[in-house]
């Protein structure tokens, strides 16, 4: 019975989830497979009782699966924290029109550094260079210099987020925040999106 458990949870997670992704459901679809698993090792815990069987590892399974199902439905959405674990500092030199490069960090503090960023190099600002830097777990400052025209659109799953404009020492914290911040007049000629999941997106004009 344990291993037809682990069998059916298993089964059970892998469908909800291909069906997740093939049919394009909100939400999030490892929670939604989780719970999914949960309530097919659920209902074998029912029919085990009603056969006078004992559920022995059938219910402990099913304690994991809805712990593990309540601790994903608390991950704010978009959240992933696969890549590298620790402390990066990221500063490009050059960047091309069709695509800056991706920065990110699993877990740690990264800060993404614009001071070396010539703007001989850089395109028309009708056609602005797209940055993207990202954190799973942890803070990310972004360091913008003088003299860049950039614009700065970031979001933080669970968090704060503070702009060099929150001279008063206030931050804007909670879930789901987002906060833009544009640096230079005119059009900008570089657009960094950056995102934390959980932590704090700092952004500081040297």
């Amino acid at each position: 019975m344990a291993l037809l458990a682990i069998g059916l949870a298993i089964a059970t997670y892998g469908s909800v989830l291909w069906a997740g992704n093939a049919f394009s459901w909100s939400g999030n679809h490892a929670t939604i497979a989780i719970a999914g698993s949960l309530a097919s090792v659920g209902l074998l815990s029912v029919v085990l009782g009603m056969a006078g069987w004992r559920a022995g590892f059938v219910a402990f399974l099913a304690v994991v699966l809805a712990l593990t199902a309540g601790t994903s439905a608390m991950v704010p959405a978009g959240m992933h924290v696969n890549g590298r674990v620790g402390s990066s500092t990221w500063t490009p030199t050059s960047v091309t029109a069709s695509a800056g490069d991706p920065y990110q960090l699993g877990i740690g503090e990264g800060v993404l550094d614009l001071t070396a960023l010539p703007t001989q190099s850089l395109p028309s600002a009708a056609n602005p260079v797209t940055i993207p830097a990202y954190v799973g777990l942890g803070d990310l400052k972004v360091l913008v210099p003088p003299g860049l025209r950039v614009l700065v659109a970031g979001h933080v799953g669970l968090g704060a987020i503070v702009l060099p404009a929150d001279t008063d020492g206030r931050t804007q914290g909670g879930s789901d925040i987002s906060r833009s911040a544009q640096f230079g007049n005119g059009t900008p000629e570089v657009v960094v999106k950056a995102g934390v999941g959980i932590g704090q997106l700092t952004v500081v004009k040297e």
